[in-house]
Protein backbone atom coordinates (compact mmCIF):
# COMPACT_ATOMS: atom_id res chain seq x y z
CA UNK A 1 0.00 0.00 0.00
CA UNK A 2 2.73 2.09 0.44
CA UNK A 3 4.29 1.83 -2.69
CA UNK A 4 1.34 2.51 -4.29
CA UNK A 5 0.68 5.48 -2.42
CA UNK A 6 4.26 6.69 -3.52
CA UNK A 7 3.76 6.11 -6.86
CA UNK A 8 0.37 7.66 -7.11
CA UNK A 9 1.41 11.08 -5.92
CA UNK A 10 4.98 11.35 -6.54
CA UNK A 11 5.84 9.95 -10.00
CA UNK A 12 2.02 10.18 -11.54
CA UNK A 13 3.29 11.90 -15.42
CA UNK A 14 6.31 9.46 -14.96
CA UNK A 15 3.94 6.52 -14.79
CA UNK A 16 1.25 7.39 -16.87
CA UNK A 17 4.01 8.12 -19.63
CA UNK A 18 5.55 4.79 -18.93
CA UNK A 19 2.67 3.20 -19.10
CA UNK A 20 1.83 4.51 -22.48
CA UNK A 21 4.52 2.98 -23.80
CA UNK A 22 3.13 -0.45 -22.84
CA UNK A 23 -0.29 0.02 -23.65
CA UNK A 24 -0.01 1.69 -27.03
CA UNK A 25 1.32 -1.91 -28.67
CA UNK A 26 -1.36 -3.54 -26.81
CA UNK A 27 -4.35 -1.52 -27.64
CA UNK A 28 -2.96 -1.47 -31.68
CA UNK A 29 -1.88 -5.59 -31.46
CA UNK A 30 -6.08 -6.42 -32.24
CA UNK A 31 -6.09 -4.07 -35.13
CA UNK A 32 -3.01 -5.87 -36.55
CA UNK A 33 -4.06 -9.15 -35.69
CA UNK A 34 -7.42 -8.50 -37.42
CA UNK A 35 -6.38 -6.03 -40.48
CA UNK A 36 -3.87 -7.55 -42.52
CA UNK A 37 -2.64 -5.34 -45.96
CA UNK A 38 -1.55 -7.63 -48.96
CA UNK A 39 1.79 -6.50 -50.50
CA UNK A 40 2.42 -9.78 -52.74
CA UNK A 41 6.29 -9.58 -52.30
CA UNK A 42 6.97 -13.36 -52.96
CA UNK A 43 4.72 -14.84 -55.10
CA UNK A 44 0.35 -14.55 -55.61
CA UNK A 45 -0.89 -17.03 -53.23
CA UNK A 46 -2.79 -15.91 -50.27
CA UNK A 47 -1.45 -18.44 -47.70
CA UNK A 48 2.31 -17.60 -48.15
CA UNK A 49 3.55 -15.24 -44.98
CA UNK A 50 5.40 -12.98 -47.07
CA UNK A 51 2.45 -11.88 -49.36
CA UNK A 52 1.48 -10.00 -46.06
CA UNK A 53 2.90 -6.82 -44.47
CA UNK A 54 4.40 -7.95 -41.08
CA UNK A 55 4.97 -11.56 -43.00
CA UNK A 56 2.11 -12.98 -41.47
CA UNK A 57 -0.73 -14.87 -43.63
CA UNK A 58 -4.72 -14.00 -42.28
CA UNK A 59 -6.13 -16.38 -40.12
CA UNK A 60 -8.59 -18.50 -41.80
CA UNK A 61 -11.51 -18.66 -39.35
CA UNK A 62 -13.84 -16.10 -40.20
CA UNK A 63 -12.40 -13.05 -38.37
CA UNK A 64 -9.81 -11.08 -40.84
CA UNK A 65 -10.48 -7.99 -42.33
CA UNK A 66 -7.92 -7.77 -45.60
CA UNK A 67 -6.71 -4.78 -46.77
CA UNK A 68 -5.73 -4.46 -51.00
CA UNK A 69 -4.37 -1.32 -51.96
CA UNK A 70 -2.47 -0.20 -55.01
CA UNK A 71 -0.19 2.02 -52.53
CA UNK A 72 1.39 -1.00 -51.17
CA UNK A 73 1.99 -3.49 -53.99
CA UNK A 74 2.70 -4.19 -57.40
CA UNK A 75 1.01 -7.46 -57.42
CA UNK A 76 -2.53 -7.48 -58.70
CA UNK A 77 -3.44 -11.18 -58.97
CA UNK A 78 -3.76 -12.36 -55.45
CA UNK A 79 -4.45 -16.32 -55.89
CA UNK A 80 -7.15 -17.92 -53.25
CA UNK A 81 -4.93 -20.87 -53.12
CA UNK A 82 -7.60 -23.01 -50.27
CA UNK A 83 -10.47 -22.14 -49.42
CA UNK A 84 -10.69 -19.14 -46.91
CA UNK A 85 -12.66 -17.85 -44.31
CA UNK A 86 -12.88 -13.93 -43.80
CA UNK A 87 -15.21 -11.21 -42.36
CA UNK A 88 -13.93 -8.04 -44.72
CA UNK A 89 -12.30 -7.59 -47.78
CA UNK A 90 -11.59 -4.00 -48.81
CA UNK A 91 -10.00 -2.81 -52.13
CA UNK A 92 -8.92 0.99 -53.32
CA UNK A 93 -6.68 2.44 -55.45
CA UNK A 94 -6.40 3.26 -59.37
CA UNK A 95 -5.54 -0.84 -60.37
CA UNK A 96 -8.16 -3.08 -59.93
CA UNK A 97 -7.36 -6.05 -58.36
CA UNK A 98 -7.78 -9.70 -59.88
CA UNK A 99 -8.60 -12.57 -57.95
CA UNK A 100 -8.42 -16.23 -58.62
CA UNK A 101 -8.84 -19.18 -57.14
CA UNK A 102 -11.62 -19.58 -54.14
CA UNK A 103 -13.70 -19.95 -52.57
CA UNK A 104 -13.96 -17.38 -50.52
CA UNK A 105 -16.36 -17.26 -47.85
CA UNK A 106 -17.65 -14.54 -45.62
CA UNK A 107 -18.27 -14.78 -42.16
CA UNK A 108 -19.32 -12.90 -39.03
CA UNK A 109 -21.28 -9.76 -38.00
CA UNK A 110 -20.82 -6.92 -40.57
CA UNK A 111 -19.52 -8.59 -43.25
CA UNK A 112 -18.20 -6.37 -45.95
CA UNK A 113 -16.82 -6.39 -49.70
CA UNK A 114 -15.61 -2.76 -50.27
CA UNK A 115 -13.93 -0.84 -53.04
CA UNK A 116 -12.89 2.80 -52.89
CA UNK A 117 -11.83 3.78 -56.57
CA UNK A 118 -9.26 6.74 -57.14
CA UNK A 119 -11.31 8.11 -59.52
CA UNK A 120 -15.67 8.09 -60.36
CA UNK A 121 -15.11 5.78 -63.03
CA UNK A 122 -14.11 2.35 -63.30
CA UNK A 123 -15.27 -1.53 -61.94
CA UNK A 124 -14.07 -3.93 -59.39
CA UNK A 125 -14.65 -7.41 -60.57
CA UNK A 126 -14.57 -10.41 -57.87
CA UNK A 127 -15.03 -13.22 -60.24
CA UNK A 128 -14.24 -15.98 -57.60
CA UNK A 129 -17.09 -18.47 -56.05
CA UNK A 130 -18.44 -16.30 -52.37
CA UNK A 131 -19.75 -18.47 -49.72
CA UNK A 132 -21.97 -16.26 -47.33
CA UNK A 133 -21.73 -18.52 -44.30
CA UNK A 134 -25.35 -16.98 -42.68
CA UNK A 135 -24.27 -13.67 -42.77
CA UNK A 136 -25.44 -10.38 -44.39
CA UNK A 137 -22.95 -8.93 -47.07
CA UNK A 138 -22.57 -5.52 -47.10
CA UNK A 139 -21.25 -4.67 -50.61
CA UNK A 140 -20.23 -0.77 -50.66
CA UNK A 141 -18.38 1.73 -52.62
CA UNK A 142 -17.02 4.72 -51.07
CA UNK A 143 -16.09 8.10 -51.85
CA UNK A 144 -17.51 7.54 -55.92
CA UNK A 145 -20.34 7.29 -57.92
CA UNK A 146 -20.37 6.32 -61.52
CA UNK A 147 -18.41 2.93 -60.25
CA UNK A 148 -19.24 -0.71 -60.52
CA UNK A 149 -18.72 -3.54 -58.17
CA UNK A 150 -19.14 -6.84 -60.47
CA UNK A 151 -19.49 -10.70 -58.52
CA UNK A 152 -19.39 -12.72 -61.16
CA UNK A 153 -18.71 -15.72 -59.36
CA UNK A 154 -21.07 -18.35 -58.50
CA UNK A 155 -22.50 -17.52 -54.94
CA UNK A 156 -23.60 -20.09 -52.44
CA UNK A 157 -24.65 -20.20 -48.63
CA UNK A 158 -27.08 -18.97 -46.19
CA UNK A 159 -26.38 -15.84 -46.31
CA UNK A 160 -27.45 -12.81 -48.47
CA UNK A 161 -26.10 -9.12 -49.93
CA UNK A 162 -27.25 -5.78 -49.24
CA UNK A 163 -26.19 -3.01 -51.71
CA UNK A 164 -24.89 -0.48 -49.29
CA UNK A 165 -23.99 2.69 -51.36
CA UNK A 166 -25.61 4.90 -53.91
CA UNK A 167 -24.97 6.01 -56.95
CA UNK A 168 -22.82 3.33 -58.40
CA UNK A 169 -23.63 -0.21 -59.77
CA UNK A 170 -23.65 -3.56 -58.44
CA UNK A 171 -23.73 -6.49 -60.95
CA UNK A 172 -24.37 -10.41 -60.10
CA UNK A 173 -23.56 -12.56 -62.84
CA UNK A 174 -23.07 -15.72 -61.59
CA UNK A 175 -25.70 -19.10 -61.14
CA UNK A 176 -26.19 -18.17 -57.77
CA UNK A 177 -27.83 -20.28 -55.08
CA UNK A 178 -27.61 -18.21 -51.94
CA UNK A 179 -30.90 -18.51 -49.93
CA UNK A 180 -30.37 -14.98 -47.93
CA UNK A 181 -32.09 -12.63 -50.67
CA UNK A 182 -30.77 -8.91 -51.84
CA UNK A 183 -31.32 -5.36 -49.92
CA UNK A 184 -31.37 -2.86 -53.08
CA UNK A 185 -32.30 1.04 -51.85
CA UNK A 186 -30.87 2.72 -54.31
CA UNK A 187 -28.56 2.73 -57.57
CA UNK A 188 -28.04 0.35 -59.96
CA UNK A 189 -28.43 -3.08 -59.76
CA UNK A 190 -27.03 -5.09 -62.83
CA UNK A 191 -28.42 -8.98 -63.06
CA UNK A 192 -26.59 -10.95 -66.01
CA UNK A 193 -28.35 -14.33 -64.93
CA UNK A 194 -31.82 -15.53 -63.86
CA UNK A 195 -30.16 -16.66 -60.99
CA UNK A 196 -28.55 -13.46 -59.96
CA UNK A 197 -30.53 -13.13 -56.58
CA UNK A 198 -30.10 -16.45 -55.51
CA UNK A 199 -33.38 -18.12 -53.92
CA UNK A 200 -34.27 -15.53 -51.34
CA UNK A 201 -36.01 -12.18 -51.73
CA UNK A 202 -34.86 -8.76 -53.57
CA UNK A 203 -36.05 -6.58 -50.66
CA UNK A 204 -37.08 -3.24 -51.73
CA UNK A 205 -39.23 -1.71 -49.16
CA UNK A 206 -36.75 1.00 -48.46
CA UNK A 207 -35.96 1.81 -51.81
CA UNK A 208 -35.58 5.26 -52.74
CA UNK A 209 -35.83 7.28 -56.36
CA UNK A 210 -34.03 6.08 -58.90
CA UNK A 211 -33.66 2.57 -57.95
CA UNK A 212 -32.72 1.18 -61.56
CA UNK A 213 -32.98 -2.90 -62.32
CA UNK A 214 -30.89 -3.37 -65.24
CA UNK A 215 -30.80 -6.44 -67.01
CA UNK A 216 -27.18 -7.26 -68.68
CA UNK A 217 -28.40 -10.68 -69.52
CA UNK A 218 -28.42 -10.24 -73.39
CA UNK A 219 -32.19 -11.67 -73.71
CA UNK A 220 -34.94 -11.60 -71.57
CA UNK A 221 -34.15 -11.99 -68.14
CA UNK A 222 -36.86 -13.93 -66.11
CA UNK A 223 -36.63 -14.01 -62.16
CA UNK A 224 -38.43 -16.07 -60.01
CA UNK A 225 -37.15 -14.30 -56.29
CA UNK A 226 -40.41 -12.98 -54.48
CA UNK A 227 -40.15 -9.44 -54.65
CA UNK A 228 -41.04 -6.47 -51.58
CA UNK A 229 -41.71 -3.04 -53.16
CA UNK A 230 -42.14 0.00 -51.24
CA UNK A 231 -41.27 3.73 -49.81
CA UNK A 232 -40.52 5.51 -52.85
CA UNK A 233 -38.96 2.89 -54.36
CA UNK A 234 -38.86 3.73 -58.18
CA UNK A 235 -37.59 0.61 -60.58
CA UNK A 236 -36.91 1.47 -63.76
CA UNK A 237 -36.51 -1.56 -65.64
CA UNK A 238 -33.81 -0.87 -68.20
CA UNK A 239 -31.17 -2.58 -70.18
CA UNK A 240 -27.65 -2.37 -72.01
CA UNK A 241 -29.52 -5.41 -74.55
CA UNK A 242 -32.66 -6.19 -74.96
CA UNK A 243 -34.65 -4.74 -71.55
CA UNK A 244 -37.20 -7.39 -71.24
CA UNK A 245 -37.28 -8.81 -67.68
CA UNK A 246 -39.98 -11.68 -66.29
CA UNK A 247 -40.71 -11.28 -62.45
CA UNK A 248 -42.23 -14.83 -61.57
CA UNK A 249 -42.69 -14.06 -57.70
CA UNK A 250 -45.10 -12.43 -55.84
CA UNK A 251 -44.28 -8.88 -55.68
CA UNK A 252 -45.66 -7.47 -52.28
CA UNK A 253 -46.20 -3.26 -51.83
CA UNK A 254 -45.27 -1.68 -49.09
CA UNK A 255 -46.52 1.44 -50.26
CA UNK A 256 -49.13 3.30 -48.07
CA UNK A 257 -49.95 5.94 -50.89
CA UNK A 258 -49.61 7.33 -54.36
CA UNK A 259 -46.96 10.06 -53.45
CA UNK A 260 -44.61 8.09 -51.58
CA UNK A 261 -44.64 5.44 -54.48
CA UNK A 262 -43.43 8.40 -56.69
CA UNK A 263 -43.11 7.01 -60.13
CA UNK A 264 -43.22 3.64 -59.58
CA UNK A 265 -42.52 0.71 -61.92
CA UNK A 266 -40.98 2.28 -64.97
CA UNK A 267 -39.60 0.33 -67.80
CA UNK A 268 -37.08 2.34 -70.44
CA UNK A 269 -35.28 1.43 -73.53
CA UNK A 270 -38.45 0.34 -75.45
CA UNK A 271 -38.23 -3.09 -72.64
CA UNK A 272 -41.16 -5.35 -71.54
CA UNK A 273 -41.15 -5.99 -67.69
CA UNK A 274 -43.57 -9.08 -67.08
CA UNK A 275 -44.82 -10.11 -63.94
CA UNK A 276 -46.74 -13.03 -63.11
CA UNK A 277 -46.36 -13.53 -59.74
CA UNK A 278 -49.50 -11.87 -58.06
CA UNK A 279 -49.57 -8.48 -56.62
CA UNK A 280 -50.10 -8.45 -53.03
CA UNK A 281 -50.03 -5.83 -49.48
CA UNK A 282 -47.93 -6.52 -46.69
CA UNK A 283 -50.72 -5.93 -43.96
CA UNK A 284 -54.54 -4.83 -43.76
CA UNK A 285 -53.76 -1.29 -44.65
CA UNK A 286 -54.09 -0.09 -48.38
CA UNK A 287 -51.39 -0.20 -50.91
CA UNK A 288 -51.30 1.60 -54.21
CA UNK A 289 -50.09 0.08 -57.34
CA UNK A 290 -48.05 2.10 -60.08
CA UNK A 291 -46.88 1.22 -62.95
CA UNK A 292 -45.77 3.41 -65.74
CA UNK A 293 -43.32 3.63 -68.99
CA UNK A 294 -40.46 6.09 -69.00
CA UNK A 295 -41.05 9.59 -70.15
CA UNK A 296 -39.07 8.95 -73.51
CA UNK A 297 -39.45 5.81 -74.56
CA UNK A 298 -42.14 3.39 -75.58
CA UNK A 299 -42.07 0.61 -72.90
CA UNK A 300 -44.53 -1.68 -71.85
CA UNK A 301 -45.20 -3.84 -68.54
CA UNK A 302 -47.43 -6.35 -68.68
CA UNK A 303 -49.37 -7.62 -65.31
CA UNK A 304 -50.34 -11.44 -65.85
CA UNK A 305 -50.55 -12.13 -61.65
CA UNK A 306 -53.78 -11.48 -59.62
CA UNK A 307 -54.04 -8.04 -57.62
CA UNK A 308 -54.37 -8.80 -53.88
CA UNK A 309 -54.12 -4.92 -52.55
CA UNK A 310 -57.02 -2.65 -52.31
CA UNK A 311 -55.08 0.66 -53.27
CA UNK A 312 -55.26 2.30 -56.44
CA UNK A 313 -54.55 0.75 -59.39
CA UNK A 314 -52.10 3.67 -61.28
CA UNK A 315 -51.29 3.46 -64.94
CA UNK A 316 -49.03 6.67 -65.58
CA UNK A 317 -48.16 9.83 -64.07
CA UNK A 318 -50.58 12.37 -62.63
CA UNK A 319 -49.76 15.59 -64.56
CA UNK A 320 -46.80 14.17 -66.50
CA UNK A 321 -47.13 12.51 -69.86
CA UNK A 322 -45.48 9.20 -70.03
CA UNK A 323 -45.57 6.81 -73.37
CA UNK A 324 -45.88 3.48 -72.76
CA UNK A 325 -48.65 0.55 -72.78
CA UNK A 326 -49.56 -1.58 -69.29
CA UNK A 327 -51.46 -4.85 -69.93
CA UNK A 328 -53.48 -6.31 -66.69
CA UNK A 329 -54.45 -9.92 -67.83
CA UNK A 330 -54.88 -10.93 -64.20
CA UNK A 331 -57.89 -10.31 -61.76
CA UNK A 332 -57.16 -6.76 -60.35
CA UNK A 333 -60.28 -6.00 -59.27
CA UNK A 334 -59.80 -5.86 -55.22
CA UNK A 335 -58.22 -2.64 -56.45
CA UNK A 336 -60.51 0.22 -54.99
CA UNK A 337 -60.29 2.59 -58.09
CA UNK A 338 -58.21 2.46 -61.24
CA UNK A 339 -56.85 5.40 -62.74
CA UNK A 340 -54.49 5.45 -66.53
CA UNK A 341 -52.96 9.48 -67.16
CA UNK A 342 -51.71 11.39 -70.17
CA UNK A 343 -50.29 9.76 -72.61
CA UNK A 344 -50.56 5.82 -71.13
CA UNK A 345 -52.45 2.93 -72.67
CA UNK A 346 -54.65 0.98 -70.47
CA UNK A 347 -54.36 -2.69 -72.63
CA UNK A 348 -55.48 -6.35 -71.41
CA UNK A 349 -57.89 -8.86 -71.23
CA UNK A 350 -58.23 -9.30 -67.33
CA UNK A 351 -60.11 -7.42 -64.95
CA UNK A 352 -59.80 -3.84 -63.19
CA UNK A 353 -61.89 -1.97 -60.71
CA UNK A 354 -64.09 0.94 -61.53
CA UNK A 355 -62.06 2.88 -64.19
CA UNK A 356 -61.00 6.72 -65.07
CA UNK A 357 -59.35 6.95 -68.66
CA UNK A 358 -58.37 10.51 -67.97
CA UNK A 359 -57.62 13.34 -70.67
CA UNK A 360 -55.16 11.81 -73.41
CA UNK A 361 -55.16 8.82 -72.01
CA UNK A 362 -56.24 5.37 -74.15
CA UNK A 363 -57.69 2.45 -73.43
CA UNK A 364 -57.08 -0.31 -75.91
CA UNK A 365 -58.41 -4.34 -74.94
CA UNK A 366 -56.90 -7.27 -76.18
CA UNK A 367 -53.27 -8.77 -75.72
CA UNK A 368 -49.27 -8.11 -75.28
CA UNK A 369 -49.81 -10.30 -78.63
CA UNK A 370 -51.58 -8.45 -80.49
CA UNK A 371 -55.12 -11.06 -80.38
CA UNK A 372 -58.68 -9.26 -79.95
CA UNK A 373 -60.21 -10.03 -76.46
CA UNK A 374 -62.08 -8.32 -73.23
CA UNK A 375 -61.22 -6.14 -71.00
CA UNK A 376 -63.60 -5.95 -68.00
CA UNK A 377 -64.18 -3.03 -65.23
CA UNK A 378 -65.84 -4.27 -62.26
CA UNK A 379 -67.25 -1.03 -61.89
CA UNK A 380 -68.15 2.66 -63.22
CA UNK A 381 -65.92 3.48 -66.25
CA UNK A 382 -65.78 7.21 -67.04
CA UNK A 383 -64.49 7.87 -70.46
CA UNK A 384 -62.86 11.56 -69.88
CA UNK A 385 -62.72 14.28 -72.38
CA UNK A 386 -60.31 13.95 -75.05
CA UNK A 387 -59.78 10.53 -73.89
CA UNK A 388 -59.86 7.53 -76.68
CA UNK A 389 -60.73 3.96 -77.08
CA UNK A 390 -59.20 1.85 -79.93
CA UNK A 391 -60.61 -1.49 -80.71
CA UNK A 392 -59.78 -3.64 -83.31
CA UNK A 393 -62.37 -5.74 -85.27
CA UNK A 394 -61.96 -8.44 -87.98
CA UNK A 395 -63.86 -9.74 -90.83
CA UNK A 396 -65.13 -13.12 -89.12
CA UNK A 397 -67.21 -10.68 -86.41
CA UNK A 398 -64.76 -11.20 -83.64
CA UNK A 399 -63.59 -7.37 -81.78
CA UNK A 400 -62.16 -6.42 -78.80
CA UNK A 401 -64.31 -5.42 -76.35
CA UNK A 402 -65.39 -3.82 -72.51
CA UNK A 403 -67.62 -5.30 -70.23
CA UNK A 404 -69.35 -3.35 -67.05
CA UNK A 405 -69.94 -5.46 -64.17
CA UNK A 406 -70.97 -4.97 -60.73
CA UNK A 407 -74.13 -2.83 -62.30
CA UNK A 408 -71.27 -0.07 -63.83
CA UNK A 409 -72.22 2.89 -65.13
CA UNK A 410 -70.36 4.64 -67.71
CA UNK A 411 -69.58 8.22 -68.91
CA UNK A 412 -68.51 9.26 -72.18
CA UNK A 413 -66.99 12.54 -71.64
CA UNK A 414 -66.87 15.43 -75.04
CA UNK A 415 -64.23 14.78 -77.74
CA UNK A 416 -64.00 11.41 -76.53
CA UNK A 417 -62.29 9.75 -80.38
CA UNK A 418 -63.53 5.68 -80.78
CA UNK A 419 -60.85 4.31 -82.93
CA UNK A 420 -61.48 1.66 -84.92
CA UNK A 421 -58.86 -0.73 -86.60
CA UNK A 422 -59.26 -3.40 -89.30
CA UNK A 423 -57.16 -4.77 -92.22
CA UNK A 424 -60.33 -6.87 -93.55
CA UNK A 425 -63.53 -5.89 -94.77
CA UNK A 426 -66.60 -5.88 -91.95
CA UNK A 427 -69.24 -7.85 -91.83
CA UNK A 428 -72.50 -8.08 -89.54
CA UNK A 429 -72.33 -6.82 -86.03
CA UNK A 430 -69.75 -6.18 -83.44
CA UNK A 431 -70.25 -5.68 -79.98
CA UNK A 432 -67.82 -3.54 -78.41
CA UNK A 433 -69.40 -2.27 -74.82
CA UNK A 434 -71.49 -4.65 -72.98
CA UNK A 435 -73.26 -3.63 -69.68
CA UNK A 436 -74.64 -5.69 -67.07
CA UNK A 437 -77.38 -3.73 -66.40
CA UNK A 438 -80.05 -1.21 -68.63
CA UNK A 439 -78.40 2.12 -68.69
CA UNK A 440 -80.44 5.46 -69.87
CA UNK A 441 -77.79 8.01 -71.47
CA UNK A 442 -74.28 8.05 -71.01
CA UNK A 443 -73.21 9.92 -74.03
CA UNK A 444 -71.70 9.12 -77.93
CA UNK A 445 -68.58 9.39 -78.86
CA UNK A 446 -67.52 12.81 -80.84
CA UNK A 447 -65.00 11.25 -83.20
CA UNK A 448 -64.91 7.79 -84.75
CA UNK A 449 -62.24 6.62 -86.69
CA UNK A 450 -61.59 3.63 -88.87
CA UNK A 451 -58.28 2.98 -89.87
CA UNK A 452 -57.21 6.04 -88.93
CA UNK A 453 -59.59 8.07 -91.13
CA UNK A 454 -62.99 10.22 -89.50
CA UNK A 455 -66.29 8.36 -90.71
CA UNK A 456 -69.56 10.23 -91.28
CA UNK A 457 -71.57 7.69 -90.36
CA UNK A 458 -74.91 8.16 -91.64
CA UNK A 459 -72.86 7.49 -95.14
CA UNK A 460 -70.12 5.18 -94.79
CA UNK A 461 -71.80 1.59 -94.68
CA UNK A 462 -71.61 1.27 -91.11
CA UNK A 463 -74.17 2.18 -88.15
CA UNK A 464 -73.29 2.46 -84.61
CA UNK A 465 -75.81 1.35 -81.32
CA UNK A 466 -75.93 3.07 -78.42
CA UNK A 467 -78.12 0.52 -76.74
CA UNK A 468 -79.56 0.26 -73.12
CA UNK A 469 -77.44 -2.81 -73.00
CA UNK A 470 -74.29 -2.62 -74.74
CA UNK A 471 -72.65 -0.46 -77.44
CA UNK A 472 -72.59 -2.21 -81.20
CA UNK A 473 -71.47 -1.10 -84.83
CA UNK A 474 -72.85 -3.08 -87.69
CA UNK A 475 -71.12 -2.99 -90.97
CA UNK A 476 -74.39 -1.98 -93.49
CA UNK A 477 -73.89 -2.31 -97.25
CA UNK A 478 -72.99 0.94 -98.92
CA UNK A 479 -75.72 2.29 -101.75
CA UNK A 480 -73.73 0.58 -104.48
CA UNK A 481 -74.12 -2.59 -102.82
CA UNK A 482 -77.92 -2.08 -102.94
CA UNK A 483 -77.71 -1.41 -106.86
CA UNK A 484 -76.08 -4.20 -107.66
CA UNK A 485 -78.27 -6.52 -105.01
CA UNK A 486 -81.11 -5.30 -107.30
CA UNK A 487 -79.21 -5.71 -110.60
CA UNK A 488 -79.00 -9.10 -109.84
CA UNK A 489 -82.53 -9.58 -108.88
CA UNK A 490 -83.77 -8.05 -112.29
CA UNK A 491 -81.77 -10.25 -113.96
CA UNK A 492 -83.01 -13.33 -112.08
CA UNK A 493 -86.96 -12.19 -112.93
CA UNK A 494 -85.52 -11.67 -116.71
CA UNK A 495 -84.06 -15.49 -116.55
CA UNK A 496 -87.15 -16.57 -115.10
CA UNK A 497 -89.32 -15.21 -117.30
CA UNK A 498 -87.55 -16.06 -120.42
CA UNK A 499 -88.12 -19.59 -118.96
CA UNK A 500 -91.86 -19.28 -118.44
CA UNK A 501 -92.05 -18.21 -122.48
CA UNK A 502 -89.67 -21.36 -123.51
CA UNK A 503 -91.14 -24.79 -126.16
CA UNK A 504 -91.18 -26.62 -123.14
CA UNK A 505 -93.87 -24.43 -121.84
CA UNK A 506 -96.22 -24.45 -124.86
CA UNK A 507 -94.76 -21.22 -126.69
CA UNK A 508 -94.33 -22.41 -130.12
CA UNK A 509 -90.97 -21.39 -132.18
CA UNK A 510 -90.88 -19.82 -135.42
CA UNK A 511 -87.91 -19.94 -138.07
Amino acid sequence: MEICFVIKTHTPKIMTKRYSFILAPLLILPLALSAQTWDGDTNNNWTTDTNWVGDLAPANDGTAILIFDDGFTTNFTPNIDTPYDINTARFSGSTEFVLSGGPLTFSGIDAELEYTPDANAGTMSVNVPLVLNGTTLFTRIKNASGVRLSLAGDISGTGGIQKHFNNSTLRLAGDNTFSGGVQFSRGRLELSSDTALGTGTLDMSSGAANSNLINTKGGTLTLANDITYGTSADIDVASAFDGNITLGGTFQLTVSSASDMDRGLRVSSGGTLTLNGNITEDSNKAHDFRLAAHTSNDGTIVVNGDGFYTGQTLIGLDGDTVVGQVFINGDHSASSDTQVYDGTTLSGLGTVSQATINTNATVDPGDENGNNGQLTVAGNMTLADSSTVIMDLDASGTSDSILLTNDGQLSIGASTILSLTSSEALTGEYGIFSFSENLGDYGTFATILLNGSAQDWLDSGYAIDYGTTGISLTAVPEPHHYALMFGGMVALLCVWRRSRLSPSFGIEKHN
